[in-house]
């Protein structure tokens, strides 16, 4: 999923605060039988360890 979003958003560019509220948003966006806030959280913590994984490049 990250890999997709890569592609449109210099990775270098995504901070872990943005990452933290790209989740709440997602969380708050996808209806679910869990708790929105919590599948949010799970998200934004998926991406931060992505982003964390991903090597800075210089565009």
């Amino acid at each position: 999923m990250f890999e997709k979003l890569s592609k449109y958003v210099p990775a270098h560019h995504l901070t872990v605060m943005d990452a933290v509220l790209a989740g709440v948003f997602l969380g708050l966006a996808i209806p679910s039988v869990t708790p929105n806030f919590v599948l949010g959280s799970t998200f934004a913590v998926d991406l931060v360890d992505s982003i964390k994984k991903i090597p800075i490049k210089s565009f």
